[in-house]
């Protein structure tokens, strides 16, 4: 399976200049509702969105989506916005009900900056050990994360030298 569903669909703005190839004469933000996702296997997390109008989009890049329009032209990059590609195609989409609505801090390692953010949902590739946290954040883009490279709680801008858990527990 490589299209999942998402928890609900999510309003925002689609960049026009992805509808017409990237051409740059064609500025400005167009509505749309993002409903599903795509993991293809060594790229990046893509989106299905549809337009006000009906149409439908696949393969929309995170970069390109905002949940309203930008106020600055500092924008991040898709380098920035998805932490890895896909692992795999194999993965469940979970919203923990415990995290929804945090206020989260997140760091962006390339940009050395950190933007605070609002908890959508979490991917989980769990077969690769691996996970990423879609954060909305308030500079108006989206952000896939992991765990250490997100504060939850507003917890201080620091990280603990923690290692990750490989361990597999079996009696």
């Amino acid at each position: 399976m490589i299209h999942y569903d998402l928890p609900q669909p999510i309003s925002c703005f689609v960049d026009r200049k992805l509808l017409f190839d990237l051409a740059s004469e064609c500025e400005g933000m167009l509505p749309c509702q993002i409903f599903s996702l795509a993991a293809y296997p060594q790229e990046s997390i893509t989106f299905q969105i549809l337009l006000e109008d009906g149409s439908l989009f696949s393969y929309v890049p995170l970069h390109l989506l905002y949940h309203k329009p930008p106020e600055t032209s500092d924008l991040l990059e898709l380098v920035d916005v998805v932490y890895h590609n896909c692992p795999d195609s194999t993965l469940c989409i979970h919203r923990f009900e415990h995290l929804r609505g945090d206020r989260v801090n997140c760091f962006f390692k390339r940009r050395q900056c950190w933007l605070s953010g609002d908890y959508l949902f979490t991917i989980d590739w769990y077969s690769a050990n691996d996970l990423l946290h879609l954060i909305q954040l308030h500079n108006g883009q989206f952000a896939l994360l992991p765990n250490h490279k997100v504060k939850f709680l507003n917890g201080e801008l620091r990280f603990q030298p923690f290692k990750k858990l490989h361990a597999t527990w079996k009696v």
